[in-house]
């Protein structure tokens, strides 16, 4: 179970990185088209927010559950 929780760890800063990566590459480069972009930031957010936080709003001690990634899955859709 601890490499689970290791590579969920990598995976978050992974898509952190990619989130702030992308928000410099829109100042330096001009907005996209407004919904797009508005989009592409909450797609970035909630999957970090179901990764990191449980549902009671606490950080995650553990790694996340089937109903944490079902909602991550529903995020990216």
């Amino acid at each position: 179970m601890e490499g689970y929780a290791a590579a969920v760890r990598r995976l978050v800063a992974v898509i952190a990185v990619a989130m702030s990566l992308w928000h410099m590459w829109i100042v330096a480069f001009g907005p996209p088209e407004v919904m797009f972009f508005r989009g592409g930031h909450l797609v970035f957010a909630l999957v970090l927010l179901f990764l990191l936080f449980d549902r009671k709003g606490k950080m995650r001690e553990g790694p996340p559950g089937a109903m944490d990634l079902a909602l991550v899955a529903a995020s990216l859709v």
